[in-house]
C-alpha cells in the first residue's frame, strides 16, 4: 500500500506564473482564489509533470513570450521523497513546443528519462495498475486522486450506458477479462489450426513407414558391397607398394647412371677445351719463336763504332770554346763601336764635346789601329766557330753511337723476356698434354654410360606406366568406395529424417490430444470463467459503489425522502418517496452532492484497487451548496481516511472546513501564492 502525499511544487514560466514555489502542509488544504486567478495551473501542472501531456496543450501550458519552462513536484511516497521534474521548451527552427529534460530524483540519485519512460517510472513508483491503452495522463490518477468536477458531472449525466461501462471498465481494469476471452479465442483458433495440421501429418504415416523399410534395405546393400571393394583396394595397395620399392630402386639407379652420364659430358667438354687450349699454346709458342728470331736478327745488325772521345769532355771543351766566342763577339761589338764613332767625326767635322773643328788625318791612325784588331778578333772568332761545329760534330757521333748501345740491349732484353715466355709455353703445353691424355682415357671409361642410361630411363619408364595404370585403378575403386559411403551416408541421414519425421508424428498425435483438451478447456471452462468472474467482480464493484455513492449523499443532502443508487449500468439514480427524479431535476448543490458522492465513492474503490492511500485532490466539489450543504461537506471530509486533501474552489466559505489555506492572486497577468 502506498501512502502519498504533495509537499512542494515550483513553476517557471507556466502559464500566469513566473517563477513560483508553493509548499503543502498536511491535512485538509484549500487552494483559494478568484475565478483565472491561476488555481487550475497549480492542478494541471501537478498532472504534467507526473505523466507528461495527456490533454494538456504545450502551446497553452508555456508562458506567452517564453522559449522555456518547467514544473518541479517534490511527493512523499511512504515516508520518503521523490522530485519529479519536467521541462518544456520552444524548437527555435519549428517554433513548435517540446519536452525535453525529464528525471526523477531520490536520495541524492538523479535518473533521467525520456518523456514516455518518465510516465512508465511514475506509474511504478505509485504502484498504479494502470489499463492498456491509456492515455498519456493516469486514469487510476483522475479517478481515485484527482478528477476535475465537471468530468465526473459528464460521466454521471451520460445517457449512453455502453460509454458509462466502458469509463468505469477502464477505470478498474475489468477489461482485462474481455482480453482475457480474447486471448483465449485467438489461442483456440491457433490450436485448431495446429490440429489440422497435426492431422493432416498423421494421415502420411504408413507412407513415411514404408520408406523407412525402403531406405534401411538400400543401407543393407550398401554395406555389403563395401567391404568387397575394401579388400581388392588392399591387394591394389600392397601391388602399389612393391611397385613403389621397384620404381624407387631403378631411379636410384638411374640417377646413379644419370650422374655418370653427366661426368661423361662434363669431360668430354673439358677434352676439346683441353685440345683447344693446345691448339692455340702450339700457335703461341710458334708465334714467340719467330719474335725471338726476329729480335736476335736486329740487335746482330746493330754495329756500334769505336768511341775516341767522351762525351763529357766533349761536353767542357764545347761550353769552354763557346764562352769564348761570347767574349770575341763582345769585344768586336765594342771595336765596331767605337770605328763609327771615329767613322761619325771624321764625317761631321766637329767634336761633339769640345765644339772645335776636327780633321780626318788625326783620327786615321786610331781608325787603322781598330780596323786591324777588328780583322785579327773576326779570324780568332771564325777559328772558334770552326773548333766548335767540329766539338759539335763530335758530340753527335758519340750520342749516336749511345743510342745504337741502348737500340741494341733493348732487342737483346726483349729477346730474353721472349725466350723465358716460350719456356713457360712449352711448359705449359706439356701439362695441357699430359691431362688431354687423362681426359681421353677417363672418356674410353665412360664410354658406355649412355647406353646403360637409355636402358635404365627405359625401365623407369615402364615402372612409372605400370604405377599410373594401378593408381587409376585405385582412383576408381576408392571412388566407388566414396560413393558407396556417400550413398550410405545419404541414406542413412534420409533415413534419420525420416524417422524424426515418424517422431513428430507421434509427437503430433500427443499434440493433437494435448491441443484438443486445451480447447476444450479453453470452451467449456476459461471463458466461462471469465464471464463469471467479470460479472462477480462488476457486481461486487457495484455493490460497494451503491453502498458509497448512498451514504455520501445521505450525509450531504440531509432529506429522508430523498435516496441515491446505483443501477446495473452505474447510472445514478435519485428517489423522492418512492418515485425516480431525473438528475436534471435536481437542485445546483444536489447535482455537486451527487458527482461528489460518486467522486469520494470511485476514489474509496480505486484506492483500495491500486494500494494508494492518503491524497484526495477536489476541484470545485461545492459548486451550488447551501451553508448547511457545506457544514456537511466538513463533517464529510473530517470522515473521509486521507491524510492530505487539497480542495480548489473560489468559494471563500471552504476556509471554515480546511486547516490551511493557500490564497492565489493574480495581478497584471501574473499569478502568486500565499499560505495562511
Amino acid at each position: 500500500m502506498k501512502v502519498i502525499r504533495l509537499k512542494r511544487l515550483k513553476m517557471k514560466n507556466i502559464r500566469s506564473y513566473k517563477d513560483q514555489e508553493i509548499y503543502f502542509p498536511e491535512g485538509t488544504v484549500l487552494i483559494e482564489g478568484d475565478i483565472g486567478s491561476g488555481k487550475s495551473t497549480i492542478l494541471m501542472s501537478i498532472e504534467f509533470v507526473l505523466f507528461g501531456g495527456g490533454d494538456i496543450d504545450y502551446s497553452s501550458l508555456l508562458r506567452i513570450g517564453e522559449e522555456s519552462g518547467s514544473v518541479e513536484l517534490t511527493l512523499e511516497i511512504n515516508g520518503k521523497d521523490y522530485v519529479f521534474y519536467r521541462e518544456l521548451k520552444r524548437n527555435s527552427l519549428t517554433g513548435k513546443i517540446e519536452q525535453k529534460t525529464c528525471y526523477i530524483e531520490s536520495e541524492n540519485e538523479r535518473k533521467k528519462y525520456s518523456a514516455t519512460e518518465m510516465k512508465a517510472a511514475v506509474l511504478k513508483l505509485l504502484n498504479f495498475k494502470e489499463p492498456k491503452g491509456a492515455r498519456a495522463s493516469s486514469v487510476v490518477f483522475r479517478y481515485s486522486i484527482y478528477t476535475p468536477q465537471e468530468e465526473m458531472k459528464s460521466l454521471i449525466l451520460e445517457d449512453n450506458d455502453e460509454i458509462r461501462l466502458g469509463t468505469i471498465r477502464k477505470i478498474f481494469n475489468l477489461e482485462k477479462y474481455n482480453i482475457a476471452k480474447e486471448n483465449s479465442k485467438f489461442l483456440s483458433s491457433l490450436l485448431s489450426t495446429k490440429i489440422k495440421y497435426f492431422q493432416k501429418m498423421i494421415e502420411g504415416e504408413p507412407d513415411l513407414i514404408k520408406k523407412i523399410e525402403e531406405e534401411q534395405k538400400n543401407i543393407e546393400g550398401y554395406i555389403n558391397q563395401i567391404p568387397e571393394y575394401e579388400k581388392l583396394l588392399s591387394e591394389l595397395n600392397l601391388k602399389k607398394e612393391n611397385l613403389e620399392k621397384d620404381y624407387k630402386k631403378a631411379m636410384e639407379d638411374y640417377n646413379s647412371v644419370h650422374e655418370k652420364d653427366k661426368e661423361l659430358s662434363e669431360h668430354r667438354k673439358y677434352l676439346n677445351k683441353l685440345q683447344e687450349d693446345e691448339r692455340k699454346k702450339l700457335e703461341k709458342i710458334k708465334e714467340l719463336e719467330s719474335k725471338t728470331e726476329e729480335l736476335k736478327n736486329m740487335a746482330n745488325s746493330i754495329s756500334i763504332p769505336e768511341m775516341k772521345y767522351n762525351k763529357d769532355k766533349l761536353e767542357e771543351e764545347i761550353e769552354k770554346i763557346q764562352s769564348e766566342i761570347n767574349s770575341r763577339n763582345v769585344r768586336i761589338g765594342e771595336i765596331k763601336k767605337d770605328i763609327k764613332n771615329y767613322n761619325d767625326l771624321i764625317s761631321k767635322g766637329i767634336c761633339p764635346v769640345c765644339k772645335r773643328e776636327v780633321h780626318p788625318h788625326e783620327f786615321e791612325k786610331e781608325l787603322y789601329s781598330l780596323e786591324k784588331k777588328l780583322q785579327e778578333e773576326e779570324r780568332i772568332l771564325k777559328e772558334l766557330n770552326d773548333q766548335l761545329n767540329g766539338l759539335k760534330g763530335m758530340k753527335k757521333d758519340a750520342e749516336y753511337a749511345e743510342k745504337l748501345v741502348i737500340t741494341k740491349q733493348k732487342y737483346l732484353d726483349q729477346m730474353g723476356d721472349k725466350e723465358k715466355l716460350l719456356s713457360t709455353e712449352k711448359e705449359e703445353l706439356n701439362r695441357i698434354k699430359e691431362e688431354i691424355e687423362n681426359e681421353r682415357k677417363r672418356v674410353e671409361e665412360l664410354s658406355s654410360v649412355p647406353k646403360i642410361l637409355e636402358e635404365v630411363k627405359e625401365k623407369v619408364e615402364n615402372l612409372n606406366n605400370s604405377k599410373s595404370a594401378i593408381y587409376n585403378e585405385i582412383n576408381k575403386i576408392i571412388g566407388k568406395l566414396e560413393d558407396l559411403r556417400a550413398r550410405k551416408e545419404e541414406t542413412e541421414k534420409r533415413l534419420s529424417d525420416l524417422k524424426k519425421d515418424l517422431d513428430e508424428i507421434e509427437k503430433a498425435k500427443r499434440d493433437l490430444e494435448r491441443f484438443s483438451n486445451i480447447i476444450s478447456f479453453l470452451d467449456d471452462i476459461f471463458e466461462p470463467a471469465m464471464d463469471d468472474i467479470e460479472l462477480s467482480v462488476f457486481a461486487n464493484i457495484n455493490r460497494e459503489m451503491n453502498e458509497l455513492v448512498s451514504s455520501w449523499f445521505i450525509k450531504l443532502v440531509p432529506d429522508p425522502q430523498k435516496e441515491i443508487k446505483v443501477d446495473e449500468n452505474f447510472a445514478p439514480r435519485v428517489t423522492q418517496s418512492g418515485y425516480d427524479l431525473g438528475i436534471e431535476s435536481l437542485s445546483g448543490g444536489e447535482k455537486s452532492a451527487v458527482a461528489l458522492s460518486y467522486r469520494l465513492a470511485l476514489n474509496s474503490l480505486l484506492n483500495n484497487y491500486s494500494g494508494s492511500l492518503g491524497l484526495l485532490i477536489l476541484d470545485e466539489p461545492t459548486d451550488g451548496f447551501s451553508k448547511e450543504q457545506l457544514q456537511k461537506f466538513g463533517d464529510v471530509l473530517r470522515d473521509l481516511n486521507s491524510k492530505q486533501i487539497i480542495i480548489v474552489s473560489h468559494e471563500s466559505e471552504l476556509e471554515n472546513v480546511s486547516d490551511r489555506v493557500i490564497k492565489v492572486e493574480k495581478r497584471d497577468g501574473l499569478s502568486s501564492v500565499e499560505l495562511m
